[in-house]
C-alpha cells in the first residue's frame, strides 16, 4: 500500500489521461445546453431526469442507453441531429462513436458484472449508500485492486486513490483481499497486475482537509500517476462534523457544492472514476429517487448532493428470525440501483465472504 505524500512528482502540469473519453467530432460547440437545440419539451425533460444539459454530457451515453431512459428512435434521431448540427441518414451512424465512448470496469465478480450490463460506467460518479456493516467498504476495497486489471480482464489498469474519512483504515482486510488475487496469479497471470503499492491512501477526517486535499494536492499525483479510480469512503463523515458545529443549511449546501463541482472537474480533467460511500439517514418522507419506497431511511447529505451522483446504489442487510437462531446465522444482502441513466432500478443478492463480495443469486 503506497502513500500519495511519497509519490515523486514528475510535473505539476495537469493533463489528461491516454483513456480520455473520445468525443464524436460535432460542429457545435460541447459545453453548448441541450435546451439551445430547439428540442419538444418532452424529449428536454427526459434528458434533465439524466443529468444531460450539454451536448458534452450527451455523448457519455449509448444509443441504447438513451432508449432505455424514455426516448423513442425518432426522438433520438432529432436529439442526434440537432446535437451535431447536421443532417444524419441513420442514428447508427453516431452510435459507433457513443458506444466507444462507453466504457466499463469490473466489479470483480463475473455475476454483478452482468447484473451491471457490463461493470460499473467509467467516468461518472458511483455512490454506494447503505447502513453501517452493509459492505460498503466491502465494496470499495475491491474496487480499489481490480481497477489494476488490464483492459482485457475487465479493469482499466491504473492505480487507485483512496480518500478515507473514517477512523482506522481496513487495512488488513485490504491485505486479505490482494492474497487473495496473488493466490490466482498463478493460474491467470491477469491478476498479477494487482498490488498493494498502487493503492494510494490519504486519511482525510474533515471537510477543511478534504476540500483542500482536492483543490491543490490531488493534481501532482494525477499528474504523475496512472489514476483510473478514485474512492471517497464516506462522503458523509467529513459533513457530519459540518452539522455539529451549528452551521445553517445554505452553508452546508455551499460545501457540498463545493466537493461536488471539484470531483466533476477532477473528473473531466483526468477521466477518473470516482466511487463515493454514503451513509444513511431517517426519512422525513419516503421517495423513489433517494430511497426504497415506503422505506424509513434515505441516503444521507439530501438533493445537494444527490445532484451530482450518475448511479446510486443501496447495499441493505436484513435478518430473519430463522438465521438469528442459527448459530452460524448470516445476514440476507441485497444490493438495489436506486437511480441511473444506464441501468434499470432493480436488485439482487449479494455476499460477503474472505475473498470479496459476489453475487449469491
Amino acid at each position: 500500500m503506497a502513500s500519495s505524500q511519497s509519490t515523486d512528482i514528475m510535473s505539476s502540469d495537469r493533463r489528461r489521461t491516454d483513456d480520455q473519453m473520445k468525443l464524436p467530432q460535432v460542429q457545435r460547440n460541447l459545453n453548448d445546453p441541450v435546451c439551445a437545440l430547439d428540442l419538444p419539451p418532452e424529449s428536454l425533460r427526459i434528458l434533465h431526469r439524466m443529468k444531460i444539459t450539454s451536448l458534452r454530457d450527451l455523448w457519455k451515453f449509448t444509443k441504447q442507453e438513451l432508449k432505455d431512459c424514455g426516448l423513442t428512435e425518432r426522438e433520438l434521431c432529432e436529439v442526434l441531429s440537432k446535437a451535431t448540427a447536421e443532417k444524419l441518414e441513420s442514428c447508427n451512424q453516431l452510435s459507433s462513436h457513443l458506444e466507444a465512448a462507453q466504457k466499463r470496469f469490473t466489479s470483480g465478480c463475473p455475476k454483478l458484472d452482468h447484473f451491471f450490463r457490463g461493470g460499473f460506467p467509467h467516468g461518472r460518479i458511483l455512490e454506494v449508500c447503505g447502513p453501517a456493516g452493509a459492505g460498503k467498504t466491502q465494496l470499495c476495497l475491491q474496487l480499489s485492486l481490480v481497477i489494476q486489471l488490464a483492459k482485457v480482464s475487465g479493469g482499466l489498469g491504473g492505480d487507485c486513490l483512496y480518500l478515507f474519512t473514517e477512523n482506522g483504515f481496513p487495512s488488513r482486510r485490504l491485505k486479505q483481499l490482494s492474497d487473495h488475487y496473488a493466490k490466482h496469479a498463478g493460474t491467470d497471470a491477469s491478476y498479477s497486475a494487482i498490488s498493494l503499492d498502487n493503492v494510494f491512501v490519504e486519511t482525510l477526517n474533515s471537510f477543511d482537509k478534504l476540500e483542500a486535499f482536492l483543490t491543490i494536492r490531488i493534481h501532482s499525483l494525477l499528474a504523475a500517476r496512472p489514476v483510473r479510480l478514485i474512492v471517497i469512503d464516506s462522503i458523509t463523515n467529513v459533513f457530519r462534523y459540518i452539522d455539529t458545529e451549528d452551521v445553517q443549511i445554505p452553508q452546508r449546501a455551499r460545501a457540498l457544492q463545493s466537493i461536488g463541482t471539484l470531483l466533476i472537474g477532477l473528473q473531466n480533467t483526468y477521466g477518473v472514476s470516482i466511487v463515493c460511500a454514503n451513509q444513511i439517514s431517517d426519512a422525513v418522507q419516503s421517495s423513489d429517487l433517494h430511497g426504497l419506497p415506503g422505506n424509513s431511511v434515505v441516503p444521507a447529505l439530501g438533493i445537494a448532493w444527490a445532484n451530482f451522483v450518475s448511479t446510486r446504489i443501496m447495499l441493505r442487510k436484513t435478518y430473519n428470525s430463522e438465521s438469528r437462531a442459527s448459530p452460524s446465522f448470516s445476514p440476507h444482502r441485497e444490493m438495489c440501483v436506486l437511480f441511473s441513466p444506464c441501468l434499470p432500478s432493480t436488485s439482487m443478492t449479494f455476499k460477503i465472504t474472505a475473498e470479496g463480495i459476489f453475487a449469491s443469486g
